[in-house]
């Protein structure tokens, strides 16, 4: 019977070791990283976790961090999240990640992330996040003002 518990034991430990296992390196864990990064406003990991990251220098990361803290100044920050879905590909190459977000404001949305396995893990699909510096497009402020609906503005200032 002893033999029997311990035997018991050590197939319930080693299951456990293999699920544990599993999970570092899913794509729901990538994107667990990335939201308790988020909720601890920890910015340089999540800059880290970019997947064109080391290619950018320390001032393009902090031009990022910057960034990201007034993203949260205007939400309130992310408070919470929950994976609601984890979606591998048959050829265990693309994954997709369903995640719902509670901001600061109290607001709520759904975002989906499309990951990808890299020699590293999973990442973010450079593809679905323009990463690629070829398809980058150049800030027009005028273009930007009019979407924002900031032109009116811009007239009424000058009157």
């Amino acid at each position: 019977m002893k033999k029997r518990v311990i035997l018991t034991f050590a197939s319930i430990m080693l299951c456990t070791l293999a699920l544990v296992g599993c999970k570092k390196n899913s794509p729901s864990a990538y994107i667990d990283k990335l939201y308790t990064a988020t909720i601890n406003k920890d910015y340089r990991t999540m800059v880290e976790m970019m997947p064109d990251s080391e290619g950018k220098s320390e001032e393009e990361k902090q031009g990022i961090i910057e960034m990201m803290q007034l993203a949260d100044e205007f939400t309130g920050g992310v408070k919470d999240y929950k994976i609601i879905s984890e979606q591998i590909s048959k050829d265990g190459k693309h994954a997709v990640v369903k995640v719902r977000v509670t901001f600061g404001t109290g607001e709520m949305i759904e975002e989906t992330a499309e990951l990808v396995m890299s020699d590293k893990g999973w990442i973010p699909d450079p593809e679905q996040y323009g990463t690629d510096a070829d398809d980058e497009e150049e800030f027009d402020l005028d273009e930007w003002n009019e979407m924002m609906g900031l032109d009116s503005i811009d007239e009424s200032l000058e009157e």
